[in-house]
């Protein structure tokens, strides 16, 4: 049970930095689209 919780935990941080980076991918193509 508690390797479990690691594991997912450590999932949820794999996913927030691919997150982040997604993120801020759209962030400039919109920049670039409004130009």
């Amino acid at each position: 049970m508690k390797q479990e919780l690691e594991h997912l935990r450590r999932e949820m941080q794999i996913k927030e930095k691919e997150n982040k980076k997604l993120t801020s991918k759209v962030e400039v193509m919109e920049k670039y689209t409004y130009l």
